[in-house]
């Protein structure tokens, strides 16, 4: 499944790199990562971090593109990677879309190892099915074929999750240390994930506070020890990734720009240092000049303020409910209505004592530093503009959303039917085996952790202090009874939608035939030793563990009983050729077409539900393909009517100038034309015409007022994000009262202004 579905978005996406031409920020982003290969220093676009350019950049760097460097002096408060960016553009016009070939297929990567992890943050919590929320959300592959940091930062801080994930199974100092490297290079892809120096640590602290059985036992002060060499492993990263550039510089040697920092009226023109006369001054900061510096711009420019458009208004400044909107603007009904039910489903699970400790850990670690990046986003109060900003909030959504297909869902929803109490103190819940579902094909692994999070070694710690509410029967969740020897379930894999199912390959390693004998004999009713299905024993029955069974669910092969040797003989294998399976025949032979219909027969409910929701989601994202940049949902009124609610970045950021260019090739007779882009000052030029202009007018005006400036038929091309004047000044909101006569893509309309009867202009006089 996790194939198919990269395949598939590398197929998606080649249109798109092919005919995308560069947005605003790449313009600068270019610039700033070719300045760093070739000078070794990190001045330019010091806002964002450079780890992701600097992969990016690379093939242009080592080429022989020419930039002019010399015509820009650098310092502290200053952003000289525009205008070399833009020179470079008044060189290259449209062909600069050339340059960016490469780099953006290179950034692709970043989104191929968003879905990767994903895949394993769903796989670690019973999930795997949430890497198909991943692959179809519009916002993702937006970004994900540009040369910006921001789907890179999304898929370092799932990694920095991942590691911290690993670290609770396995506590010790070097996992510690490469949970550190991977915060630093959280750190190293945007200045966003500064909050996660606190957030992920505070949330492995919630994980250990709620659910201490479930991990290894380690005392509190080697805790603290571990937390130290996490966060020096951290900063060490993150110096490494600026090459070490003015590390531990005094306080007092910096220029701020920002109040903040740098104290009252300090500005671009004055900066300024706050502390330069304190104490705090002789400190040395222990991260790069760069990044600290990158900080105190932004913050200036927050203090600064910019206009803002939500919903048809311009604002001076932000709206703390900004970003909530874009969420259900820009993201498809049906993926809010999983991510709505999963999280339901999880609070109510949460207050019965029916979450494992892997779904609690997982959904914590995920969701508490993403809730911080975006509550700082959302607060900062000097201007909203991009949605993209709050990215960070896509993975934990898509773990709710792949809870929908749970059998956590149905247990709930069962509950509620027959009237489910809470359950008592010391009480566990057992979840059912099987417990995730891949959508359309892919592996389902129960017990899959020896690298990435409870390897052999954490289960075996687990099967030593077996004792009542341990959650030693992995498989199932199921806890022990009092004096009950904790038996850990061999791992059982079901492939949903093709490959392979492998049961229990675990002859040699964990006891052969005397284990399984012994098993044998103390099976009593209760005992999930029927693994495949889950099903108990009843009074006196024997106990009989599945030996290989692989069920190939929705294609693949169906391997029957093939251990005569090392597993269960022929008397076993005709025992459960009689049972049969439920989600399909088990035997040799059986076909692809019989393992699709045993799949099919055996989806519940609540497994179709997320099947048709991720369909209706997949749908709806590859609607406005391959221009995913102006997506918005249905109930927003889509993609047409966007420019309405929002702005920037949301739906038109110069993404398809090219569509411009084929669209005045194809309508030679459509001149004379005037041209309003909002692209870097752009005009008629970048097409190799004369740059005219639609004439602003002030709010209110009407359209002949206009028609009374041309003295001929003209064709206008117009940016949507231009159709609403900013308060007290002019514009182009007077086109509103016209019917475009065509629209390229989403982005840009065009209109025909016809020139206003003579007999009308002589009334008007």
């Amino acid at each position: 499944m996790l194939g198919v579905l990269l395949i598939g978005h590398m197929i998606l996406a080649h249109r798109r790199i092919e005919r995308a031409f560069p947005v605003i920020d790449e313009i600068g982003h270019l610039a700033a990562g070719v300045s760093h290969w070739r000078f070794h220093h990190f001045d330019l676009y010091r806002v964002n971090p450079p780890l992701a350019r600097l992969l990016v950049t690379y093939p242009v760097a080592v080429s022989d593109e020419e930039f002019q460097w010399t015509d820009h002096k650098v310092t502290s408060n200053t952003r000289p990677e525009f205008q070399i960016g833009i020179q470079k553009l008044w060189d290259e016009k449209l062909e600069i879309a050339d340059l960016f070939y490469w780099p953006r297929w290179l950034n692709l990567v970043f989104y191929g190892l968003l879905i990767l992890f994903c895949f394993r943050v769903g796989a670690q919590a019973g999930l795997p099915a949430c890497v198909a929320w991943s692959a179809i959300c519009p916002n993702a592959i937006a970004f994900s074929i540009t040369v910006l940091p921001d789907v890179p930062a999304v898929a370092m801080g799932l990694l920095a999750i991942l590691a911290c994930w690993r670290y609770l199974g396995l506590p010790d100092c070097t996992s510690a240390a490469w949970a550190g490297v991977a915060l630093g290079l959280a750190l190293l892809s945007k200045l966003t994930w500064i909050t996660a120096f606190v957030t992920i640590p505070l949330a492995a602290l919630v994980c250990l506070a709620f659910h201490q059985t479930a991990f290894p036992q380690r005392s509190w002060l080697r805790r603290i020890g571990d937390l130290v060499i996490y966060w020096l492993a951290a900063l060490l990263t993150l110096n490494v990734g600026y090459l070490f550039e003015d590390s531990f510089m005094p306080l007092h040697q910096f220029e701020f720009s920002s109040q903040m920092l740098g104290g009252e009226g300090a500005s671009i023109q004055r900066p300024g240092n706050r502390v330069e006369d304190t104490w705090l001054g002789q400190v040395p900061v222990p991260v790069p000049r760069n990044y600290l510096l990158g900080i105190d711009y932004l913050r200036m420019e927050v203090e600064q303020k910019y206009w803002s458009f939500l919903n048809g208004e311009w604002k001076k400044g932000a709206w703390p409910h900004y970003y909530v909107m874009t969420t259900l603007y820009k993201t498809p009904e049906p993926t809010l209505l999983a991510a709505g039910l999963g999280f339901v489903v999880f609070l109510i699970g949460c207050w019965r004592r029916m979450v494992s400790p892997e779904l609690f850990s997982m959904v914590i670690l995920l969701a508490v530093p993403a809730a911080a990046c975006f509550a700082a986003v959302s607060l900062q109060g000097g201007f909203n503009h991009h949605h993209r900003y709050v990215l960070m909030i896509y993975p934990p959504m898509f773990l709710f959303a792949a809870l929908v297909a749970h059998p956590l869902t149905r247990e709930v929803w069962r509950k509620r039917e027959a009237g489910g109490r809470r359950l008592e103190e010391g009480e566990e819940w057992s979840e059912p085996a099987g417990a995730s579902v891949a959508l359309g094909g892919g592996e389902q692994e129960e017990t899959e952790r020896t690298e990435w999070g409870m390897g052999e070694t954490q289960r075996a710690r687990r099967a030593q202090r077996g004792t009542a509410g341990d959650y030693c029967d992995v498989a199932s969740g199921r806890g022990l009874k009092e004096g009950e020897e904790c038996r850990e379930l061999g791992g059982a894999s079901v492939a949903a939608g093709g490959g392979e199912q492998e049961g229990m390959e675990r002859t040699e390693e964990e006891g052969g035939e005397t284990q399984r004998a012994r098993r044998a004999q103390r099976g009593t009713a209760g005992d999930n030793c029927d693994v495949a299905s889950g099903r108990g024993l009843k009074e006196g029955e024997e106990c009989r563990e599945l030996g290989a069974a692989s069920v190939a669910l929705g294609g693949g092969e169906q391997e029957g009983t093939e251990r005569t040797e090392g597993g269960m003989g022929e008397t076993q294998r005709a025992r459960r050729a009689q049972r049969g399976e439920r989600r399909g025949e088990v035997g040799l032979g059986r076909g692809w077409v019989a393992g699709v219909g045993g799949w099919v027969r055996g989806l519940h409910w609540n497994e179709w539900l997320a099947i048709v929701l991720v369909t209706l989601s997949a749908a709806s994202s590859l609607r406005v393909h391959p221009h995913y940049t102006s997506y918005f949902n249905t109930l927003s009124g889509g993609p047409e009517n966007g420019w309405r609610l929002l702005n920037h970045s949301n739906i038109d950021w110069g993404q398809d100038m090219l569509e411009v260019d084929e669209w005045i090739k194809e309508h030679p007779q459509c001149r004379p034309l005037r041209f309003e882009l909002d692209y870097w000052d752009f005009g008629g030029e970048l097409f190799g015409l004369e740059p005219r202009r639609p004439p602003h007018l002030p709010s209110g005006a009407s359209v002949d007022e206009a028609r009374r400036m041309v003295d001929q038929t003209e064709w206008w091309i117009i940016s949507v994000k231009t159709l609403y004047n900013k308060p007290g000044q002019s514009g182009l909101e007077y086109l509103q009262q016209l019917e475009p006569v065509d629209r390229i893509a989403y982005a840009y309309h065009v209109y025909r202004i016809d020139p206003l009867p003579e007999s009308s202009v002589e009334v008007s006089e």
